[in-house]
């Protein structure tokens, strides 16, 4: 079985990183533009498990015990009616502190929703969003994180213009860990499984894996893709 390394440089010879063009929402125009976009996005994954579910899909989702946590992160609680909004919680502040709306304001642009999501996704927070980047270097960061010489791990390929309107560019974003990451966001229902025989067929997703080695944890671990050093959003 190939090492990372060299199915790295196997994706970038087969699957080379060109621009095309599609309509996303641009936060400066404040509507959808026709923008530069990557050719092909990628996700690593350091073990080859069965199933790529969302963290809210695996920790969160149909479980009455995060209710408390839910209303606290999203603002929004999924049992009591008299208790849907949470002006306090962390939702309601990115809201106010990167887009300057007030929990009083109406409900912004869609776009702004995803965003928000966005960032919570990329500090660790469990949301229905899945990471994607259009930078295999980060790619194989991932793809090392926490795993061992001789581990199994999977990279998986397909065109933006599969997901066209599933996914959401987070890579210019005011967040230091989406611009750092190349990172771009794929959402769709709770229980979405990226290897779901339907996904694969409708997203032509291609699953490749791969064998970790020393060199691929010497080459990508050391990888500064997650610091928050002098990061506003992380503050």
């Amino acid at each position: 079985m190939q090492s990372l390394t060299d199915l790295k440089n196997e994706i970038n010879s087969n699957f080379p990183q060109q621009s095309i063009s599609l309509e996303v929402f641009d936060f400066k125009a404040k509507k959808k533009v026709v923008k530069p976009q990557p050719i092909n996005l990628f996700r690593g994954e350091r073990a080859e498990w069965p199933e790529t579910k969302s963290t809210f899909s695996r920790n969160l989702f149909e479980k009455p015990f995060f209710s408390e946590v839910n209303y606290w992160l999203s603002g929004h609680h999924q049992v009591i009616s008299e208790h849907r909004t949470n002006s306090y919680s962390l939702y309601y502040f990115i809201r106010e502190a990167v887009f300057g709306l007030s929990p009083f304001d109406p409900t912004p642009d869609p776009n702004i929703e995803k965003s928000i999501v966005g960032i919570m996704q990329h500090y660790e927070f469990d949301t229905s969003f899945f990471d994607l980047t259009s930078d295999l270097t980060v790619v194989a960061y991932f793809a090392t994180l926490e795993a061992e010489i001789g581990h199994i791990g999977q990279l998986m390929i397909f065109l933006t213009k599969s997901i066209e309107d599933k996914y959401f560019d987070l890579s210019e974003e005011v967040a230091n860990r989406p611009k750092t990451q190349s990172s771009f966001v794929l959402y769709g229902a709770p229980e979405l499984n990226l290897k779901s025989p339907n996904f694969i067929k409708e997203c032509g997703a291609l699953w490749r894996k791969f064998q970790v080695t020393k060199e691929d944890i010497e080459s990508f671990r050391g990888l500064e893709v997650l610091s928050t050093k002098g990061d506003r959003i992380a503050q």
